[in-house]
C-alpha cells in the first residue's frame, strides 16, 4: 500500500503515513483500516481525471485548506492545497 501511495495513488498517502506509525505493534483496528484502504484502491482503480483539451479557461486557481490542532492526541495541524491551470488540476 505504501508503494502504491508514493508512486501512483497519492490519495491514500495520508492513510499510509498514519498507518506506518503502528508498524511495530499493529492492532486489529489497524488491519481493518488497511483492508478498507485496499478495497478502496481496488474499487477506484479505473477512475481518473479526464482533460478535455479545450483551453477556454486560462486562469490559474490556487486553493488551500488547513485544520489547526484538530488531532487532540498530538495537537498537530494538517493542510492541503490544489493548483489548477487552464481548468485542469496540476498539483
Amino acid at each position: 500500500m505504501l508503494y502504491t501511495a508514493i508512486i501512483i495513488r497519492p490519495d491514500v498517502a495520508f492513510t499510509a503515513a498514519q498507518l506506518s506509525r503502528f508498524l511495530i505493534n499493529p492492532s486489529e483496528d489497524h488491519l481493518a483500516v488497511v483492508n478498507w484502504t485496499l478495497r478502496y484502491l481496488f474499487g477506484t482503480r479505473f477512475l481518473g481525471i479526464m482533460y478535455s483539451g479545450e483551453l477556454t479557461d486560462t486562469s490559474l486557481i490556487i486553493a488551500s485548506d488547513a485544520s489547526f490542532t484538530d488531532d487532540t492526541e498530538t495537537r498537530h495541524s494538517f493542510y492541503g492545497y490544489t493548483i489548477s491551470l487552464f481548468g485542469a488540476l496540476i498539483a
